[in-house]
């Protein structure tokens, strides 16, 4: 393979501005400070706990959680350095956005009823996401997906060996441009390339355009469409791919609407984050003019929920007096090295998304095109580990999928499992010089923070946040664990936005061909008998299936394709930013710490 020299002048800017960015227009972000960085993990963890809303008030339980924070590895060393982080104000800034700007609006929502709660910037969740009754359909609904013959199980392998299992997956049977045709018996080309990057010396010698332009001209993943009405009731108004005979309608559509329903209101607040710029917030910011003598500290008394709400203006220093505290945070310069009085807070707090942009962008009185996977994680005595997930994104401009939705329906016998999550980030060789980063020099992603995916709950993020599944093991070594997730990518709700849905693209599986000939068949004898040369006929206009053989085969093709996407990308201004530094794969995960080894793991698109 020849070498080329990364051209930043090739990343390609969505294509209509109305759209939400997407993974591949290589939008990248600006790093993070090493300081806002523990400061963000440190209050997600602490949000972690249902209860954190109750014992936000209680200083021992506070202290106990910074002390846990202040000693774990990642909060304090970097480059094997150690920095000062966790000073008085960083405990305090942390203290004062859990009280003054996620509780009022955790509280609010639950005395409302609603169960969306923010988590890592730009990423929601929900506990407790559908009634116990509907879990329970689709767990007894998903038994006849798992009642098949193991030499019919899809088993997909990854780059750090650990495979898991595909029930339902987009790959299989997918769009095939210039076989696949709609419902009239037209053959579906391939679409023009959005954002199409002309070519240029040597990339795209190497390279064919539709991989330089992150777009397939062979295959698209085929969306559903999801009618959701003005007061948030789902309506799946075309078929699932891969879900589609009359027994799964009838088994799996009512349960999927009742949690895509729960799943609405989280897809608003990250479209709502989006428009609004939230993966780019910082709290810390690199003041290269500051001195002791601009110290401007007004920022400290200005929350409006103090004023308005005297009860809750504790001040910092009064929840300090409590000892279990005041021994949680760094009173002296312990630390090799100290922080950079220029990395400043900016005094800026998480704010959630203004109602009018909710208004804007919400899902409800639209029909979504959703795309959906299910997978399982099974562990066995024989096979005790799972090694953690490839770093990911979903699909390609084809599909131009904005948010992912993953629902954990049943969790049994294994350690914690959750999503960590991460971003590419444009080099900047002066930036070196501007702070502390939790990067090294070869580093070109950045963790964002971690979720847990525990029962029962469902978590939706931007699909620019590359993800990754945690390493997780059996808790019980003589018995079966498994993790089971339902996913829903959401495209580009966009109006201008066009693809071809399962709306006008008939089912391409042989089982749903045949129950089509049936349902035929018994229609021509209950209207009459007809001549068998008309029957003949009538069934040459349904269209054609693709076999299993063959669909394994096209599913294989796509896996091919993105490793060459994988590869171009490296070479593009895209660069590294999809290679990264994976956790080990010997020890269950923390929430609070992510550590890193030398094994460098590919980034996927499509899988």
């Amino acid at each position: 393979m020849c070498t080329l020299t990364p051209n930043p002048g090739l990343r390609s800017p969505p294509n209509k501005a109305s759209f939400y960015t997407h993974p591949t227009d290589n939008v990248l972000t600006t790093r993070i400070l090493y300081r806002e960085e523990c400061i963000r993990k440190f209050s997600a963890f602490f949000r972690n706990d249902p209860d954190w809303v109750e014992k936000l008030d209680d200083p021992v339980y506070f202290g106990q959680k910074l002390k846990k924070a202040k000693e774990n590895a990642e909060f304090s060393f970097t480059l094997n350095q150690a920095i000062a982080v966790w000073s008085d104000e960083d405990g305090e800034f942390a203290w004062r956005e859990l009280r003054e700007a996620y509780r009022p609006f955790v509280m609010k929502y639950r005395e409302d009823g609603k169960r969306a709660e923010p988590t890592i910037d730009a990423v929601w969740k929900a506990d407790q996401l559908v009634e116990e009754s509907v879990q329970k359909a689709l767990i007894e609904a998903v038994k006849t997906l798992e009642d098949v013959p193991e030499e019919e199980n899809v088993w997909q392998r990854q780059s750090t060996g650990s495979p898991f299992l595909n029930l339902v997956h987009p790959s299989q049977w997918p769009l095939i441009y210039g076989l696949t045709t709609t419902s009239n018996g037209d053959v579906i080309q391939t679409p023009p390339m959005p954002g199409y990057i002309p070519p240029q010396p040597g990339l795209t010698q190497y390279y064919a355009p539709e991989i330089v332009n992150s777009y397939s001209v062979r295959f698209g993943w085929l969306p559903s469409e999801f009618e959701v009405s003005e007061d948030g009731k789902v309506r799946i108004a075309s078929y699932i791919n891969n879900l589609a005979t009359e027994r799964q309608q009838r088994l799996f559509y009512p349960v999927l609407e009742k949690i895509f329903e729960g799943f609405v209101p989280l897809f608003n607040h990250v479209l709502a984050d989006l428009r609004e710029g939230k993966p780019e917030f910082r709290r810390v910011k690199w003041d290269a003019d500051y001195s002791p003598e601009t110290v401007d500290d007004s920022h400290k008394d200005t929350n409006p929920e103090m004023k308005e709400k005297p009860k809750l203006a504790t001040t910092w220093e009064d929840f300090l007096k409590d000892p279990i505290l005041e021994q949680s945070l760094p009173t002296g310069p312990g630390q090799i090295m100290g922080r950079d009085p220029r990395e400043r807070l900016t005094g800026g707090m998480w704010t959630p998304p203004p109602p009018e942009v909710l208004e804007d962008v919400k899902l409800e009185g639209k029909t979504a095109k959703v795309i959906v996977k299910m997978t399982h994680i099974v562990l066995t005595p024989d096979r005790r580990w799972y090694t953690g997930g490839d770093w990911r994104v979903e699909g390609l401009k084809n599909e131009r999928t904005v948010a992912c939705g993953v629902y954990c329906y049943q969790q049994e016998n294994i350690t914690e499992y959750g999503l960590s999550f991460r971003r590419g980030f444009d080099k900047d060789k002066e930036e070196e010089e501007m702070g502390f980063f939790g990067t090294e020099s070869n580093d070109t992603c950045q963790g964002i923070g971690n979720v847990e995916l525990m029962e029962n709950r469902g978590v939706v993020f931007p699909n620019i946040y590359h993800n990754r599944g945690w390493a997780c093991c059996l808790r019980d070594e003589t018995k079966t664990g498994y993790v089971k997730l339902l996913e829903f990518l959401l495209c580009e709700p966009s109006e201008e936005f066009t693809i071809q849905t399962t709306r006008n693209v008939p089912a391409q599986q042989p089982e749903i061909r045949q129950e089509r000939l049936h349902a035929l068949r018994q229609a021509c004898k209950l209207r009459g008998r007809l001549p068998p040369e008309l029957i003949y006929e009538i069934e040459e206009h349904v269209p054609p299936s693709i076999s299993k053989d063959e669909a394994m085969e096209y599913y294989g093709e796509i896996w091919t394709e993105g490793v060459e996407w994988t590869e171009c990308i490296l070479q593009m201004g895209g660069d590294a930013s999809f290679y990264v530094r994976s956790k080990p794969t010997n020890e269950s995960f923390d929430m609070i710490s992510s550590p890193t080894s030398y094994l460098w793991t590919t980034f996927k698109t499509r899988y």
